[in-house]
């Protein structure tokens, strides 16, 4: 069987799910899922459990079938009251889950500086602004989630990050 298949392939019609019930507190996490090598993913059961932690039904089922389609897909659980547990739950479903966060801290001083440019041509190549790169280097304020995952990429990849914002640039 092609896990290429909807769920509504894979399972017929709709699959009643009375009630679910809710963990009544944790926090929001953000989880990459795919199926496990050799494994047969129960996707109803995985929706319950994502349900379970406060994740719509609808949101479920869509980010489950795009798992199918393309092997794998990042969501955000709204209510987490052990990070453990759910991942234990959602291996024993055939998913493969695991924390999608940026790095907690970026040395912005260190990446930069790898890179040979001054705070000037840094903010100008990444579309920052100078002052704010400043604070980060000097530690008077902190980069946000979306800033640490650009700065990520432009540890990892800093040629690549450069010529796609050029392009960005170029297409408008």
């Amino acid at each position: 069987m092609s896990i290429k298949q909807t769920l509504k392939e894979r399972f017929g019609g709709r699959v009643q799910i009375q009630a679910v019930s809710r963990v009544p507190s944790g926090s929001s996490v953000r989880l990459r899922l795919s199926v496990l090598p050799e494994a047969k993913p129960n996707t109803p059961k995985a929706a319950v459990i994502l349900a379970q932690r406060h994740l719509g039904m609808k949101k479920a089922h869509i980010a489950l079938t795009r798992l199918l389609d393309e092997g794998s897909v990042v969501v955000e659980v709204p209510v987490v009251e052990d990070v453990g547990v759910l991942i234990q739950e959602l291996t024993e479903v055939g998913l493969d889950a695991a924390l999608h966060e940026p790095p907690e801290t970026v040395d912005v001083k260190a990446l930069r500086e790898r890179e040979g440019m001054s705070q000037e041509e840094f903010a100008l190549w990444y579309g920052l602004d100078v002052s704010t790169l400043r604070n980060w280097e000097q530690g008077r304020s902190q980069p946000d989630r979306t800033s640490r995952t650009m700065l990520h990429m432009i540890s990892v990849s800093p040629r690549q990050v450069r010529e796609s914002l050029d392009r960005a640039i170029a297409a408008e």
